[in-house]
């Protein structure tokens, strides 16, 4: 782009969240000029990565002619209100409730995974676009801001590129299409191609981690750069409570309750002792019967703007992180926007998840967090003694 975020961007000391050797950005020092936005997520304050888009990008958002959303998912959980008047709705048919009703759960997935279904909606998606946005068709440079969560984003691209002059930076939060077989990941033939040509293409990469930079150079000789969310508050100065002797410590889950977190909060439930701990759960999701625990309790969703504040209330924070090898390519790759926010808000941060999580790596031996990478009752108790000697 004429004037591009780079990591270089991150943030300014104060605003520093994580240990050293990684570190979030704040709101970008340049204007980005952002014609059109492409993902199948909606900048939402429904979901962790429209808020760190929120965070990141700044009044750059506000600057962005046109948010195209290619799923479902960008109207389940919709764009902040102020910007649904730029957006462009583009959901597969195949994602719709009709057709699942029609194909069932598992073929409407796999239509939805179709080559040709993807390049016919892309072709659908572009021609929504450029009847809004005509100029782009008429040799002025378009240029955008691509955040893919799947293949219909980059089938979209790929038909926009070929209508109009596009420059994009490619920011992937989550790759949901590379999966592990054995001991490698892959991607299926139909979608190696296009992803390989989307990251080429891009005139900057950035991704969640360290992880997924590495693997992207390993995969397609792709040079990306690591880029995640600040969070936004400043708990310096703010000293943490800890239960006294004897009193049970109180720990806080504050976000989704789904497959890449599920586990692990039942897991680290089970290992905490009758009587010497209890863990709330604070999410907007609904709560499968597995978590109907003795040591749970599950409260309803807060506004997100009251969540640090909140934080404030327990001994510390939990953030968990799958086990499951069907989560792995988000385990291993991703960092959730709830870490930043957990670092940030003064209480001691509770990671739980496999030693190859992301996160896991990010924080073991950093002295920012507790890692509880097989949680048990013993391990429970040792972290217990440990908080109340911090005292």
């Amino acid at each position: 782009m004429d004037s591009t975020l780079t990591a270089s961007h991150c943030a300014s000391a104060d605003r520093r969240r994580g240990p050293d050797r990684d570190r979030p950005s704040g709101a970008v020092e340049a204007h980005l000029g952002i014609d059109f936005y492409l993902s199948e997520m909606a900048v939402s304050a429904f979901h962790g990565g429209g808020i760190t888009l929120e965070r990141v990008l700044g009044p750059d958002l506000e600057d962005i002619r046109r948010f195209v959303h290619v799923s479902e998912f960008g109207q389940h959980l919709p764009a902040f209100e102020r910007l649904r008047s730029r957006c462009v709705e583009s959901p597969l048919w195949s994602e719709s409730a009709a057709a699942r009703r029609w194909l069932g759960w598992k073929g409407s997935r796999w239509v939805s995974r179709q080559p040709g279904i993807l390049r016919q909606h892309g072709r659908r998606s572009v021609r929504l676009l450029l009847r809004q946005e005509p100029a782009a068709s008429g040799g002025r440079r378009f240029r955008g801001l691509v955040c893919p969560q799947g293949a219909a984003s980059l089938h979209t691209l790929e038909h926009l590129k070929a209508r109009a002059d596009v420059r994009y930076i490619t920011w992937i939060m989550d790759d949901h299409l590379v999966r592990r077989r054995g001991d490698r990941w892959h991607y299926d033939s139909s979608v190696r191609d296009v992803m390989r040509r989307h990251l080429t293409g891009a005139h900057t990469v950035f991704v969640i981690s360290r992880a997924l930079a590495q693997f992207y150079g390993e995969e397609f000789g792709v040079q990306a750069q690591v880029l995640f969310g600040p969070a936004d508050v400043d708990a310096r100065g703010h000293v943490s409570p800890v239960a006294g002797p004897g009193t049970p410590l109180r720990i806080g889950y504050f976000g989704s309750v789904g497959p890449w977190q599920l586990d692990a909060l039942i897991r680290f439930a089970s290992a905490i002792p009758p009587g010497e701990g209890s863990l709330d759960i604070v999410t907007h999701d609904r709560v499968p019967p597995e978590l109907t625990l003795p040591t749970v309790r599950v409260l309803g969703a807060i506004p997100h703007s009251a969540v640090s504040e909140a934080m404030r209330a327990y001994d510390a924070v939990l953030l968990p992180i799958s086990f499951a090898e069907a989560q792995r390519h988000l385990s291993e790759f991703n960092i959730a926007t709830k870490m930043s926010e957990c670092l940030a808000s003064g209480q001691v941060t509770i990671v739980c998840g496999p030693p190859y999580a992301a996160m896991v790596t990010l924080l073991a031996g950093s002295g920012a967090a507790h890692v509880e990478t097989s949680p048990t009752p013993a391990g429970w108790r040792a972290l217990a003694e440990k908080e109340r000697r911090r005292e």
